[in-house]
């Protein structure tokens, strides 16, 4: 299950929200569209 709070962490570090989601356990292919719903929030 995808971790925000792992996501959060990580991408106040790099700033790169893409390869972060994709680090937190979302798919590649929707990386993009988690990491805009996850900075959204």
């Amino acid at each position: 299950m995808p971790n925000r709070q792992k996501f959060a962490e990580q991408y106040a570090l790099t700033g790169n929200g893409v390869q972060f989601a994709i680090a937190a356990g979302y798919s590649a292919r929707s990386a993009h569209v988690a990491a805009s719903r996850l900075l959204k929030d």
